[in-house]
């Protein structure tokens, strides 16, 4: 339950201290199951076997010239692609998300626009914020199928 109000931005504020704290702390013990559970993955020999070699830097540059010189052949122009962001840390999402938090956004609001600026806090909300808190909506139905 802390976990889920602490990343709602609704119900974050009611929040005290000790809870918040609790809460980042969990949050942090499930980022690093997460990062040990994808580096624990080995690859299978099947999957080694398939893996290509990186291109050199080189042979990068002569493929990259390649195409520039076959968009530009057909009249296109190549767009460069942005520089890849460096991932940011459990601990950084965490403060950012503290930052950006205001009492005005819904929760789904909040995260599917930030779904992919906090990746880690993301994929926790996922996990924990599906659980209902409570099994009215499954006793009632039952209710109602006893009836019928």
């Amino acid at each position: 339950m802390k976990i889920s109000s602490f990343l709602d931005p609704s119900t974050h504020h009611l929040l005290t201290c000790n809870d918040k704290k609790e809460a980042e702390t969990i949050i942090f013990n499930e980022a690093e199951a997460h990062y040990a559970k994808l580096n624990s993955n080995p690859l299978s020999s099947s999957s080694q076997s398939s893996i290509t070699k990186p291109l050199n830097t080189n042979e990068q540059e002569s493929q990259s010239s390649t195409f520039q010189n076959l968009f530009l052949a057909c009249g296109m122009s190549l767009q460069t692609a942005t520089p890849i962001s460096k991932a940011l840390t459990i601990e950084e999402e965490i403060a950012q998300y503290i930052a950006t938090l205001t009492c005005h956004q819904s929760f789904s609001q909040y995260w599917s626009n930030n779904k992919d600026r906090l990746p880690i806090l993301s994929s926790i909300v996922r996990q924990y914020n599906i659980i209902c808190a409570t099994s009215i909506d499954c006793e009632s139905a039952f209710s109602i199928a006893g009836f019928i």
